[in-house]
């Protein structure tokens, strides 16, 4: 697949299932999940609203608003550090599970 536009470097795209990865493998390598939320009976998902800072360290604190495990209608706010080491491939969610904190509840 070859892309081209007039205002950016033209760009070359190739997969096949055979190489063992995936199309979209660099994201799947530099997403960390850190609290899914998907809908199940009876309960809606609600979150985002998230927000994050740079600590001095190096290290991210992220905030994130969400109704996962409240009863209706009730949501809650939480937070989370992370850092660059957390981004290993295969093991991110696993990772980041270790840091998320409790940062407020409504």
């Amino acid at each position: 697949y070859r892309l081209k536009n007039e205002t950016e470097p033209s760009f070359d795209w190739e997969w096949k299932a055979s190489s063992g990865r995936f199309p979209d493998q660099y994201s799947i390598d530099h997403m960390l999940e850190l609290q899914a939320n998907p809908p199940v009976e009876g309960k809606r998902p609600d979150n985002g609203y998230s927000s994050w800072v740079e600590l001095p360290e190096g290290q991210i604190y992220f905030v994130d608003y969400t109704n996962k495990g409240d009863q209706p209608p009730t949501a809650h706010l939480y937070g989370a550090v992370f850092s660059k080491n957390d981004f290993p491939t295969g093991a991110a969610s696993a990772a980041l599970r270790r840091h998320v904190l409790p940062f407020s509840k409504r």
